[in-house]
């Protein structure tokens, strides 16, 4: 029981003491007035408990929250020790150098090369990769000639 409540049955207490006719309109006030004091007791003591189950849950969900931010900073922690290895990828990584078996120029092949239709620029040899690729090997981007120099 609050204070407020505790004040209103004091008050009540009062009231039945006196022994208040209930035909005087004063008295009808003053009983009427008491009655009000209570009621509005009850429903103080509802908010009050009703702000203790908030506060309860305020503070459950900021552990909560507490425990997803902690989750947040080792998977952003995660990331950025894994975001250093983007930086280190070269889109350029893709491409790689034949020797042309005639002539042995290199030859560059990307994505986007036609491995049946590839053409020397050097002697125009015409070099189909997906007949046979044997005897193709990748090289650093350098010719058998430019290697022995």
């Amino acid at each position: 029981m609050n204070d407020f409540a505790k004040k209103a049955a004091y008050l009540r207490g009062l009231m039945e003491g006196m022994k208040l006719d209930p035909s005087n309109p004063e008295h009808k006030l003053i009983a009427g007035i008491i009655d009000v004091l209570g009621d509005l007791s009850d429903v103080a003591e509802e908010l009050l408990l009703a702000v203790d189950d908030l506060d309860e849950s305020t503070e459950e969900l900021g552990d909560s929250v507490d425990e997803i931010i902690e989750r947040i900073e080792d998977i952003e922690s995660e990331l950025d020790y894994f975001d250093g290895f983007d930086d280190d990828y070269d889109d350029d990584d893709d491409e790689i150098h034949i020797g042309c078996p005639k002539c042995g120029t290199a030859i560059e092949i990307d994505d986007i090369t036609d491995p049946s239709d590839i053409v020397c620029q050097k002697c125009g040899e015409r070099i189909d990769l997906t007949a046979d690729d044997e005897g193709y090997e990748e090289i650093d981007g350098k010719s058998d000639d430019e290697d022995d120099e």
